[in-house]
């Protein structure tokens, strides 16, 4: 946030050929506008460095996607980057 309160925000996705990443950003920038307000600019870039890896994922997001897909996923990506079965 700048000193007038403005967003830009660096963001990526999973995949370059994600099918929607329009809709993705849109969302967020929705969502910024929704806290800051009307008045201010909120600038959201779509980056592909760093790369994104399910290491990347909070421990609050953790969390969510065990509660939906019932395991660990992004422990068990871990596990197999480090060579475990």
């Amino acid at each position: 946030m700048d000193d007038e309160g403005n967003v830009t925000v660096d963001m990526t996705l999973t995949s370059p050929g994600c099918p929607v990443a329009e809709m993705v950003l849109n969302m967020v920038e929705a969502a910024i506008m929704e806290e800051i307000g009307p008045r201010k600019k909120v600038k959201v870039n779509l980056v592909w460095e760093p790369f994104w890896t399910p290491d990347r994922v909070t421990e609050d997001g953790r969390r969510l996607l065990k509660e939906i897909y019932g395991y660990d996923f992004v422990g068990e990506w871990l596990k197999k980057q480090r060579g475990g079965s």
